[in-house]
């Protein structure tokens, strides 16, 4: 799924910033001879993004067509290749994450390694690693069970702040809880530990957040470590995350001696 929805998004980033075309798309791939020169985004250009973006983003037609304020029959003539107004593609935009004018303003064409180079930036020492809702136990112990943890809690907002504190401060005792530093003399249930974490979690989440996990392998200065990650999504701007099935995480950590 990763490959599949990101190649396109790369793409068609990579035509809108350097001007060229698809053979499926109208006009002319001249202008690619001719950088700095200014272009306008074709319909076509415009539709095959907004329908890749919005299934990266996990989200219906149906859905865009609330964030951004326009009818479902606009968002459908946008994804067909149609034309409608400035101020319809504006709302769009703004909706999917983009600026205001992006997707009809004249903009300067790049070079292919100006392009490659804007294009690739977010991806650089990131890999994507499959995700999922966080509900189970299981789920929580193999989180645990990891070396260390990435809470990703970017998209919160300050309301929520002291509840992913207690979160990040309770992944140490519970990880410790689980392994040989657990307490001298006191039996620590695994299932009352997990569904402590999870109770945590779930602190987070009834403020409007969906949490997602993942675990995957990173390099760090000391060899691999198993990472665990959570991540939380507001629920009411980005209400297709609890599908989505990847995250992308740092492919490095600068851990160790």
């Amino acid at each position: 799924m990763a490959d599949e929805v990101i190649i396109p998004v790369i793409r068609m980033t990579m035509e809108m910033t350097m001007g060229f075309h698809d053979p499926n798309f109208a006009g002319s791939t001249d202008r690619m001879k001719d950088h700095g020169a200014l272009y306008v985004p074709t319909s076509q250009e415009i539709g095959a993004l907004v329908n890749t973006w919005r299934r990266l983003l996990n989200w219906k037609r149906e859905t865009l067509a609330q964030f951004a304020a326009v009818s479902l029959s606009t968002i459908e003539r946008i994804e067909r290749g149609e034309a409608v107004s400035a101020e319809s593609l504006d709302r769009v935009a703004v909706a999917l994450r983009f600026e205001v004018g992006d997707f009809h303003r004249p903009r300067r064409l790049r070079s292919f390694e100006e392009a490659l180079a804007h294009v690739t930036e977010f991806f650089v020492g990131k890999v994507a690693v499959p995700c999922a809702p966080l509900k189970t136990q299981p789920q929580a112990a193999a989180l645990l069970g990891c070396h260390c943890y990435l809470v990703d809690d970017g998209r919160c907002t300050q309301d929520v702040a002291e509840s992913v504190a207690i979160l990040r401060g309770n992944l140490n005792f519970y990880s410790c809880a689980l392994g040989d530093l657990s307490i001298p003399g006191e039996t620590v249930k695994k299932r009352d530990i997990y569904t402590s974490f999870l109770a945590d979690v779930r602190a987070v989440e009834r403020r409007g957040y969906n949490a997602l996990h993942a675990t995957y392998e990173a390099d760090t200065r000391i060899g691999a470590w198993n990472v665990g990650v959570i991540a939380f999504f507001p629920k009411l701007t980005d209400p297709g995350a609890a599908k989505r099935e990847f995250v992308f995480v740092p492919a490095a950590l600068n851990i160790g001696l």
